[in-house]
């Protein structure tokens, strides 16, 4: 524990001369290469929260004979039902007052966002690799991280791509859902019942995703430029 504590303290101490005593060039591509990790974290974060089925149904307190309606609802709209990625809320009209509504968040496909985390590690060790290089001055580094963010960014780069098709597909597939209106008659009192569909989740994510391609080539060009400037041809080769 007290050698993990020591090397982290040497690696924030590092970061920290580097931001303090660093030339400008040097300072400005270790910035670069955090920010292009902290992104990442970013999207891996937003990747993890889009896995999970959730459901919810909520009931006004005054009304408990309702609790009918959440089973009811539970079992017309569900994941098995629902085509994702979504999230989709129902307002049910009870007596003329919204008195029930249930929301449902249906994830990505597993095989998507399995491939997506894989992407997003394979990024995070490119990142790694450059910041690495920097606060070590090492020119094999450098070329490491420069080689493996060109092929990391087009990896996130495709896998935006196909993570916009599926919500496309998605919106294709749910209209009739996303559209319903005074269909849902589960009791006398349920007059009518609204259907809103969220997509703003999904799409944060395919913008991360996005982004951190850009980011990630990027910072292999920025460190790329800065390894050719700084760091001279007989060191660094370790």
């Amino acid at each position: 524990m007290k050698g993990f504590q020591y090397s982290t303290k040497n690696e924030i101490y590092a970061a920290k001369k580097i931001l303090y005593e660093g030339d400008g060039s040097t300072k400005k591509t270790f910035i670069i290469t955090m920010i292009c990790a902290v992104s990442l974290l970013v999207l891996l974060i937003l990747s993890i929260m889009g896995t999970f089925d959730e459901w919810v149904c909520e009931i006004d307190s005054t009304a408990p004979r309702h609790e009918l309606i959440c089973m009811e609802l539970r079992r017309t709209i569900n994941c098995k039902t629902v085509k994702g990625p979504i999230r989709a809320e129902v307002l049910l009209n009870i007596n003329k007052q919204v008195k029930a509504s249930a929301m449902v968040s249906c994830p990505w496909e597993i095989a998507v966002s399995e491939l997506r985390f894989c992407f997003i590690m394979l990024a995070l060790i490119s990142a790694g690799l450059g910041i690495y290089a920097v606060r070590s001055e090492s020119k094999k580094y450098a070329e490491l991280h420069f080689h493996s963010s060109i092929l990391v960014g087009a990896l996130l780069a495709i896998a935006s791509y196909f993570d916009y098709v599926a919500i496309s597909n998605s919106k294709v597939n749910n209209f009739s859902l996303c559209n319903l209106k005074d269909e849902f008659q589960v009791d006398s009192t349920v007059k009518g019942e609204y259907m809103d569909c969220s997509f703003t989740p999904y799409y944060a994510t395919v913008l991360s995703s996005i982004a951190c391609a850009v980011l990630i080539i990027f910072s292999g060009y920025t460190v790329n430029t800065w390894k050719k400037n700084i760091i001279p041809k007989s060191v660094g080769l370790d």
